[in-house]
């Protein structure tokens, strides 16, 4: 049950309760929690999706998002005070306390994530989900899955048909009975039909139960296979569980059998690998969908589907990519750069790669084989044909997916229509296979109409956009404009790229940050030789120290810095224009040191007006300080080289000055720009 499903039910019962006439003095009328949900409707346009009838039933056709969480726990805090207002807060809330827990303890082995609607829950509810079994544990708790397990098995003899012997199946079992008490308390009776004794499986706990379901099912599978093949018995079996546990995702959970159970085969979505964006498809994309993906090429719509095929290939599934801008050599290139072992999946029959890129500048006849890809000629007829050869050549798995890159190439060269029947026929094909499919498309290769016809072809279209704002940041988001069969949420979902990794935007913000940051802080000026200096995380003795050229501004700071010391800055260095170019301190703070401390403006034996010309600076030098990590080389000794040099210069500009009065100035860290090899 979806986590909102189990709020309003919540929210029924509060309300059906509230209103029975068992409450006697505390009774309330329905009307008066409809007249608290318009008040609330004010403040929470989202629980316009909320209505209840004159019998006090909750209509709910709210997404699964936070959104809705927050509205409904806005709605239900408010029919929490207007109670306590009534009766007093302690008195109320022993009263809810009462009426409520059963009920809630009841709708608590329904949520799949009872840890995410507790903080929505106004006091004392929330304690009575925290408090409340996870388990029933009482007799007859596993009647509604032992009778879809037994429907199940049931159908599945009856399609092997009356003829299968079923001695091989029934050694098994007894040989599982060993390991699996459970099993001793399961028949199949003269009619072929499995029967289990009710009271031998009531005392089991849901770990036991899982398990000898699981026993029973492989033992199935594995009879048919020596029959059919295994590939017909596990396709068999899974459409046959499939059917059994549709809408029956709250016991598949229970037990945790949606992983159990053939490999995973009872998913019904495909992971996006962001976990904002599966929240908003209600667990991902569904599986067998053909989806059209809207984007310009570049690194937004590769890593999306760079998570998409990780976290699928984790979970054993296959890949068929169909590619025209490209040859097979550089789609395994691109999935090797994701983590991806384009070798292994192809040797392993999990991956294969049509090509309708080559005929550009090889001559192909037909369908030619390379290694594990296909070639295919320019003819659309012959690449559906190694489209259906790579599709006989995948092996089996619970979950397949296809790339196919060939709608904006195709349209250049034939007619669209002749391009739409194509993408039609293609589109039924994967469905038939039960294939998942992302047809890639860039924007504007189609007009306006072309691009509207052919998405109709589609269970769904998404869109990658790229916005630079003011400031150059980068904005960056996935759209879903349409998805059939799903309640989506239609807000753009915003998402970010660093270190060539997408980003939740939505979910860091909820749980922290995924992974250690560089620490920044705008420099601050500050009293000594560390001023400016920018903050880091974990500097090592391997990082080298910068100089950054140091602007008018700057110089102007330095001076002021020097005057305040009661220095007397005789220079200022900095990189000139020309050779000639001299930098000398301004007349302004010359008078304001000789007025507030003369004794530092007295005369020191030197040579007056002294100068440093461009050439005479081997690197530029500066009073800032910045770190930088250096990785890969090592430039140690080219940069004790230059740092020699830089205070060869210094040491030389300050010949025969008095050295108390540039001590502080000598004791600041000079510090040199990497040179660029």
């Amino acid at each position: 049950m979806r986590d909102v499903e189990a709020y309003g039910r919540i929210i029924e019962e509060f309300i059906t309760r509230m209103t029975s006439p068992d409450m006697g003095q505390f009774k309330l009328e329905v009307p008066t929690f409809r007249i608290i949900l318009k008040t609330s409707q004010k403040d929470r346009p989202i629980l316009n999706k909320l209505e209840i009838t004159d019998d006090g039933e909750l209509r709910n056709i709210m997404d699964d998002t936070l959104e809705s969480l927050e509205g409904m726990s806005h709605y239900f805090s408010k029919c929490m005070e207007f109670f306590g207002s009534l009766v007093g807060d302690e008195l109320s809330k022993d009263i809810v306390m009462r009426t409520m827990e059963e009920p809630v303890s009841e709708i608590k082995l329904s949520i799949r994530n009872p840890g995410r609607i507790t903080g929505y829950l106004p006091r004392p509810l929330g304690d009575i989900v925290i408090s409340a079994p996870d388990k029933k544990e009482k007799n007859g708790d596993h009647d509604e899955l032992l009778e879809i397990v037994k429907r199940g098995c049931d159908s599945y003899l009856e399609r092997m048909g009356e003829g299968t012997d079923l001695s091989a199946f029934k050694l098994k079992l007894g040989i599982l009975r060993e390991d699996h008490e459970l099993l001793r308390g399961l028949s199949i009776n003269k009619n072929r039909s499995f029967e289990f004794d009710s009271d031998v499986w009531s005392r089991a706990k849901d770990e036991e139960v899982r398990d000898a379901v699981v026993a029973i099912v492989n033992s199935l599978v594995g009879l048919a296979s020596f029959l059919i093949g295994r590939t017909d018995s596990l396709k068999m079996m899974t459409s046959i569980l499939r059917e059994g546990f549709r809408g029956k995702e709250g016991v598949l959970d229970r037990y945790g059998l949606t992983d159990a159970l053939l490999d995973g085969a009872l998913h019904t979505r495909l992971s996006t690998g962001l976990p904002s964006l599966d929240g908003r498809l209600k667990g991902g994309i569904p599986k067998g969908h053909s989806i059209l993906l809207l984007s310009q090429s570049g690194v937004e719509r590769d890593l999306l589907l760079a998570n998409i095929l990780n976290k699928a290939v984790e979970e054993g599934s296959s890949i068929l990519w169909v590619s025209s801008k490209e040859p097979a050599k550089s789609v395994r290139s691109s999935l090797r750069s994701v983590d991806l072992s384009p070798e292994d999946l192809e040797e392993t029959e999990r991956l294969r790669i049509v090509d309708w890129f080559s005929w550009r500048s090889e001559r192909i006849i037909g369908v030619e084989r390379d290694g594990y890809s296909l070639k295919s000629s320019k003819i659309l007829s012959n690449l559906g044909i190694a489209i259906n050869k790579s599709l006989r050549d995948l092996a089996y798995t619970n979950t397949k997916i296809a790339v196919v890159h060939i709608i904006g190439a195709a349209t250049n060269i034939f007619d669209f229509s002749k391009v739409y029947n194509f993408i039609q026929r293609l589109r039924a094909k994967f469905k038939e296979e039960e294939m998942t499919a992302f047809f890639l498309l860039e924007p504007d290769v189609l007009s306006v109409g072309e691009e509207g016809k052919i998405s109709e072809v589609f269970d769904g279209c998404m869109t990658i956009s790229k916005k630079t704002s003011e400031g150059s940041d980068i904005r960056r988001e996935i759209t879903i404009l349409t998805l059939e069969g799903v309640d989506f949420d239609t807000r753009p979902f915003p998402f970010e790229i660093e270190d060539n990794l997408m980003i939740d935007v939505e979910f860091v913000k909820k749980s922290g940050p995924i992974r250690p940051r560089i620490k920044t802080r705008k420099a601050k000026r500050v009293e000594g030789p560390e001023e400016d200096i920018p903050e880091l995380e974990e500097i090592t003795d391997s990082e080298v120290e910068e100089l950054e050229e140091i602007t008018d501004s700057e110089v102007e700071e330095l001076e002021e810095e020097l005057a305040s010391k009661s220095i007397r800055p005789d220079f200022v260095i900095m990189e000139g224009e020309t050779d000639s170019e001299k930098v000398r301190v301004s007349k302004k703070v010359k008078r304001k040191m000789k007025s507030e401390a003369p004794e530092a403006m007295a005369p020191v034996p030197r040579r007056k007006n002294t100068v440093l010309k461009r050439d005479s600076v081997p690197r530029k030098v500066t009073k800032r300080v910045t770190r930088k990590r250096v990785e890969g080389e090592d430039y140690s000794a080219e940069v004790e080289t230059i740092l020699n040099e830089a205070m060869d210069t210094i040491d030389s500009l300050l010949a025969g000055s008095d050295e108390n009065r540039f001590g502080d100035l000598k004791a600041e860290k000079v510090i040199v720009r990497r040179r660029k090899l």
